[in-house]
């Protein structure tokens, strides 16, 4: 039996921005190697620190993907702020909007799915979600 990937569109109503279920898919896999490169996998964290745009949709799907745990932040927070968050949960990675956060020299990796995505992979040979203990 096939199994064909089938997601929906999703529309950043203020900007005007829809993708369609193939270029969200096509972004997730982008994502993908980026965060394989950063060991993410079953049982560690990532920060999403950006929201309400498509991106952030492919940002967050890709984690799962990757069976990793997704903690969504407001991009607003403080300096202050988000240290305490790393430092309380420790992500392997932090990813971001299009717009840099000012993270005074946090020892994690910043990523940006959207300039930094590499060559999309098929996301049906991927882990997609970890168990339930990860």
């Amino acid at each position: 039996m096939a199994f064909d990937l089938v997601l929906g569109s999703i529309t950043d109503v203020a900007q005007g921005l829809t993708w369609d279920s193939r270029q969200l898919a096509e972004a997730i896999g982008r994502r993908v190697p980026v965060l394989e490169r950063l060991g993410i996998g079953p049982g560690t964290y990532v920060a999403i620190c950006h929201g309400n745009t498509p991106a952030f949709f492919a940002d967050l799907f890709a984690v799962w993907q990757m069976g990793a745990c997704a903690v969504c932040l407001d991009p607003e927070l403080s300096a202050d702020e988000l240290s305490n968050v790393v430092n309380c949960v420790a992500p392997r990675a932090i990813m971001l909007g299009k717009e840099p956060i000012e993270t005074h020299g946090l020892p994690v990796p910043l990523v940006c799915g959207q300039r930094e995505s590499g060559k999309s992979v098929d996301l049906r040979n991927g882990v997609f979600g970890g168990r339930l203990d990860d």
